[in-house]
């Protein structure tokens, strides 16, 4: 019996898959693809934005101190604690911070120019000052405010927070030097200046004017000569003004001292005037002792004069003139020498009488130059 199409025996007849079939069943696993792609790089994302901004390890180097802080995604953020480096904090969830510089740091104050000092003795004098400071470390005498007691026993605060939170000015960027920069100008420089002019203006420009017996020879009225009771007194000062603060200043230095030129040219006329003294006096001592060399000379002169008339007898006489006849014997050139000899060919000095034994007169020969040679050579 054939099969009818209405007959419940007839086999069913599947449909052939159209063209949009095809490529549904082909999009779906390329799109679970593209799906699971995304979840993956929106995981690796989230993981480095929260690694990597969520959690930090702050690093502070050496001669630095570091003020820690936590954020905080809806609430606010708060202090944590000081690190000093070189340390680190370790990786922690929104863990910030700022260094802050402990080793000295000097800053100048330029008195120059329009800032320059007016002196006891009206003088303007153009110099500089080199502050060195530094900020406090360790523990401060106050009393924490935002930590409990620990075991009955007060915490006080740090001086680095006190300084972050009180005295400083932090803008995001800052660096480092800034802040120290920022915190020192709006807070203790125009004490420092102030303590300085002070200390300054009660001394003269320069100790120049001879008339001025009261200040002029007196030591320690002119800032010159006044420099180190000048610099303890600010130094003095200016730690009673940051006494309760975080800032210690360690020393101070007073340099490039410059004066008017008014000052300057009286500064040069003293000079002069006490170089040609000092000329003058030389001058003098020079003349006195040629005076003393003039005497000495003179006595010398006389005592020699004494000595040798003493030493002038007819028989030295004699005896000099004969030593004079060899040496002209000896003499390579011909000489005519006439002589007034007495006996044995002795010359006669000066009108010398000759005589015998016994103090009688001898009358004194006539010797020819020739018998004189002869007598002489032998």
């Amino acid at each position: 019996m054939p099969n009818r199409p209405n007959s419940p025996y007839a086999p069913e007849r599947t449909a052939e898959p159209t063209g949009s079939e095809d490529r549904g069943r082909l999009v779906k696993p390329i799109l679970k693809g593209i799906f699971l792609l995304g979840s993956i790089v929106w995981t690796i994302a989230f993981c480095v934005v929260y690694f990597h901004w969520g959690y930090n390890n702050f690093e502070t180097p050496a001669g630095f101190a570091g003020y820690i802080t936590r954020g905080s995604i809806f609430s606010k953020s708060e202090f944590v604690g000081i690190q000093y480096g070189e340390t680190s904090t370790g990786a922690g969830w929104l863990v910030h911070g700022t260094n802050i510089p402990i080793t000295p740091r000097t800053f100048e104050e330029d008195f120059r120019g329009d800032a320059a000092i007016v002196g006891r003795d009206n003088g303007r004098i153009d110099f500089a000052v080199d502050i060195q400071w530094r900020v406090k470390t360790g523990d401060s005498p106050f009393p924490s405010t935002t930590q409990p007691a620990s075991a009955g026993k007060p915490v006080f605060e740090d001086w680095v927070k006190i300084f972050v939170e009180q005295y400083s000015t932090l803008h995001p960027g800052d660096s480092p030097e800034t802040i120290l920069r920022i915190a020192y100008d709006n807070n203790i420089r125009r004490p420092i200046q102030n303590i300085i002019r002070v200390a300054t203006e009660k001394k003269r420009g320069m100790a120049v004017q001879d008339t001025d017996t009261d200040t002029a020879k007196q030591p320690g009225t002119d800032i010159q000569s006044s420099m180190k009771e000048i610099k303890d007194e600010i130094v003095r000062e200016v730690a009673k003004v940051t006494a309760n603060t975080p800032f210690e200043v360690m020393q101070v230095n007073i340099g490039r001292l410059h004066y008017q030129q008014v000052v300057t040219d009286r500064v040069t006329a003293k000079l002069v005037r006490e170089q040609e003294k000092e000329q003058e006096d030389i001058g003098i001592q020079i003349a006195t002792k040629d005076a003393e060399i003039n005497v000495i000379e003179n006595e010398g002169f006389a005592n020699a004069a004494q000595i040798i008339n003493r030493s002038m007898q007819p028989r030295w006489l004699q005896w000099q003139a004969i030593q004079a006849m060899r040496e002209v014997i000896k003499s390579p050139t011909p000489t005519h020498i006439y002589i007034t000899v007495g006996p044995m060919g002795v010359p006669v000095v000066n009108g010398l009488r000759v005589t015998d034994s016994a103090g009688k007169a001898l009358p004194l020969p006539e010797v020819s130059p020739k018998a004189l040679v002869e007598r002489a050579k032998k």
